[in-house]
């Protein structure tokens, strides 16, 4: 794999020792990569809501032998459901996981199961999923949705999924339209194959339009095509997370992109943060490169699907949590906040690439509109300052 040069562009004097940087060699590239799945190993589960399958009586209501399946987060490891039943320990049941990926677990459920929450079994304590499941009751008579999400990220993963319960009756097609609330104009139509009665069906859209682009982020509906009446359901679908998910503030002066240094200019922007926050990928693609550099400390550098940018991540506090060639998702852990390399205070020095790239013909863009657009959608310890500056822009 051809590595361009590690070269790191000087950065804030607020919070690096450096002024002008030179190019350097960039160390030898991992070999292979590890998958988002296979970093989260021996990970707590986070379980979350919970769905009838097949044998369904709804989306939430099940019987003895129906399947059930638990979405979340890290459920790899899950080894059993726990079906609660009422409070207190004397009716609770374990069920065998039929089928556990990272992202669902599946069990069927015993004889003795009562109605209540749901839990996995795991690595450490038990942990309850959203929703409860009602067992046993009589058969919803028309079909079901649910979302499962009201917002969602490109390339996350976590796709914005509808959950449509067939009743009893015949086999039935499925079709749901993805449309923008704002005009209510179709993006996408999804068709399914014949779906079997009292079953659950789920429906995805991954973020493309017509023509195969991604979608301009919005807000977007499920709508059901045929004769049911079941109320489109609205979600909010956007490109990037904010990568630091915890509080944190925007440098000023010499912090900011184009700030002028012997003999250079800042080529990022800096987010000061506490060391050890959380810092996650902004946009999901494939790791151009992690390791580390005198002056840029750890960091982490992905070719963002679909942008034809670049993402830089520098300062990190330890070891990247992802190596050189990994496809990460958008929101997936790549490290947390730190002061390595040529730094004097905790932050997130931040570079964006234009097309084609870091050191491959690309340059840097002052990336300060997006990361506090990214900020406002994302919600995590925004400061309000942010949210009036993107108010004011958008209106």
């Amino acid at each position: 794999m051809f590595l361009r040069p590690s070269r790191i562009p000087g950065m804030s004097v607020l919070a690096c020792l450096c002024a002008a940087l030179v190019p350097a060699a960039a160390p030898a590239a991992s070999e292979g990569g590890a998958s988002a799945e296979a970093r989260t190993v021996g990970e707590p589960p986070r379980p979350g809501a919970v769905t009838c399958r097949t044998g369904c009586s709804a989306l939430d209501g099940a019987r003895t032998g129906s399947r059930v399946q638990v979405r979340g987060e890290r459920l790899q490891d899950v080894t059993a459901v726990r079906f609660l039943g009422a409070p207190g320990a004397q009716d609770d049941v374990d069920a065998p996981v039929a089928v556990a990926t990272g992202r669902t677990a599946e069990a069927v459920v015993p004889a003795s199961a009562a109605t209540g929450p749901v839990a996995v079994l795991g690595a450490g304590p038990a942990r309850q999923a959203r929703r409860a499941l009602r067992i046993g009751d009589p058969a919803a008579p028309a079909m079901q949705t649910a979302l499962s999400a009201r917002k969602v990220y490109y390339g996350s993963g976590r796709d914005a999924t509808l959950d449509v319960f067939v009743p009893a009756g015949v086999p039935r097609n499925v079709s749901v339209d993805v449309v923008r609330v704002a005009d209510g104009a179709p993006v996408a139509r999804i068709d399914t194959d014949a779906v079997a009665p009292e079953t659950v069906v789920s429906v995805t859209w991954r973020g493309r339009a017509l023509g195969g682009r991604v979608a301009p982020e919005g807000r977007y509906a499920f709508r059901l095509v045929g004769p049911e009446t079941v109320p489109d359901a609205q979600f909010t679908f956007l490109g990037h997370q904010f990568p630091i998910r915890g509080k944190h503030s925007y440098g000023e002066g010499a912090a900011r992109y184009g700030a002028g240094r012997g003999g250079g200019s800042h080529t990022g922007e800096d987010v000061f943060a506490d060391c050890g926050t959380p810092l996650v990928a902004a946009r999901g693609g494939q790791v151009e490169f992690a390791g580390f550099q005198g002056r840029a400390g750890n960091y982490v550098v992905i070719d963002g699907e679909g942008t034809g940018l670049d993402y830089a991540y520098m300062h990190l506090g330890a070891v990247p949590l992802v190596q050189t060639g990994d496809t990460v998702a958008t929101g997936e852990p790549i490290g947390e906040v730190g002061d390595t390399g040529s730094a004097s205070a905790c932050h997130l020095h931040f570079e964006l690439w234009s097309a084609p790239g870091w050191y491959a013909g690309g340059s840097t863009v002052d990336p300060l509109r997006q990361l506090q657009a990214w900020d406002a959608a994302s919600g995590v310890h925004t400061p309000e300052s942010v949210r009036r500056a993107v108010t004011a822009r958008t209106g």
